[in-house]
């Protein structure tokens, strides 16, 4: 678990001041939009990938570490990157190494009994979570007293400690209930068509595409264009995460798990879309944070209610593989979210005066997500906190 927080602690230090970053050395918004999908797109391509490769090499230690590596040369790239290109690079080398996330899930929720799967998955999005929100308080005081170079230093420095804790973590090995040997072509082709995996990871895909188009990247920006200074950007990203911690334990809680997943997902979108439509319309800070925590808390719970969902209906020996298959389709909505973001602000002319029409075109698809939620999804309840029935369907 400390592997796990100090892994996404060193993806998001920086990340609160990245896009202000580049637009303050004078790059566009369209090629901020493309630098931020460069993340999303190479876990697009690999997510898959890496998945079977662990379902046959049964060695998810090995492509953990590689994330690490992965992480450490992406944070060197960023420390010495001048020009857009090598910023484009160093965001695809993250999403590489984020791309190893398949093997740090499926080593955890091995782990786990099957009836369990919806705590688990809450446990390791708590992790997640918490890993997040101190990298983005560290962050303002690496920050502030270092500027970005600092904070970059700092994402080196935490890849390490995070692959040092990894190796010094339980061994590779079977979990509850997990089978040995290479998975089969029939097990790889019923985990692809299984309706709850696609049916989830879609919906995911449009839940990240949202977030990585506003609160994880151009919020700052905007909010930056009010007056915003370097501490009040890292604290818009602690509030996030916090709410996102609240979220994750939520889905731990039986609570939770009284309550349809239709309900929940729906919920998760209506937040979002009201988020995306206060955002705009904000003139102070104040208002900004409180809409950063409804965004927080909607996009935890969506993401943990979609993962654990997601695996409900496939065999343990398939599981890594469902599971590339899901962080790929999400990775679909990484990469589009901020492109087309970045996209609408710059036709309808820049930061200043594009904010309203691009925030009010991610409300719409928000609500759109909503009603697909409502009109898909059944009605079920689970102990799990994420249910059983309608994975399966």
């Amino acid at each position: 678990m400390l592997s796990i927080s100090l892994f996404w602690f060193s993806q998001y230090v920086f990340v609160p001041y990245f896009t202000p970053h580049l637009a303050a050395i004078g790059v566009i918004p369209s090629m901020i939009g493309v630098i931020a999908g460069a993340y999303g797109f190479s876990q697009m391509l690999l997510r898959v990938p890496l998945g079977i490769v662990a379902d046959r090499l049964r060695n998810h230690r090995l492509i953990m570490l590689l994330g690490f590596a992965c992480l450490i040369a992406a944070g060197a790239l960023l420390r010495v990157a001048g020009h857009p290109a090598a910023f484009l690079a160093a965001r695809f080398l993250a999403g590489v190494s984020s791309a190893t996330w398949v093997s740090f899930t499926v080593f955890y929720t091995g782990r786990q009994p099957a009836s369990e799967m919806g705590r688990a998955v809450g446990a390791l999005l708590v992790a997640n979570n918490l890993g997040t929100m101190a990298s983005y308080l560290f962050g303002i005081l690496f920050y502030e007293t270092l500027g970005m170079s600092g904070v970059f230093m700092c994402s080196i420095a935490a890849a390490a400690l995070g692959g040092l804790a990894l190796l010094l973590a339980a061994k590779d090995g079977r979990g509850a209930g997990q089978e040995s040997g290479a998975i089969s072509a029939g097990e790889l082709k019923m985990a692809a068509r299984d309706r709850g995996l696609l049916l989830y990871s879609a919906l995911a895909a449009l839940m990240q595409l949202i977030a990585f188009a506003t609160f994880m990247s151009f919020t700052a920006n905007y909010a930056k264009e009010i007056g915003a200074g370097g501490r009040e950007l890292a604290f818009l990203s602690v509030v996030a995460g916090a709410a996102g911690v609240l979220g994750s334990y939520w889905m731990r809680t039986a609570r939770s798990g009284k309550i349809g997943a239709r309900s929940q997902m729906a919920a998760a979108f209506l937040m979002i879309a009201a988020y995306c439509a206060v955002v705009p319309n904000s003139r102070s800070m104040a208002w900004i944070f409180a809409a950063q925590a409804v965004a927080g808390l909607g996009h935890a719970v969506a993401m943990a209610l979609t993962m654990a969902r997601a695996l409900r209906g496939v065999p343990q020996a398939a599981r890594s593989t469902a599971m590339g298959i899901y962080q790929s389709v999400y990775g679909l909505g990484m990469t589009l979210g901020p492109v087309l973001m970045g996209a609408i602000l710059e036709l309808a002319g820049g930061m200043a005066g594009g904010s309203a029409p691009a925030f009010y075109s991610m409300a719409a698809i928000s609500a759109a997500g909503a009603l697909w939620s409502a009109a898909a999804l059944k009605e079920s309840r689970g102990a799990d906190g994420a249910g059983r029935q309608g994975a399966a369907k």
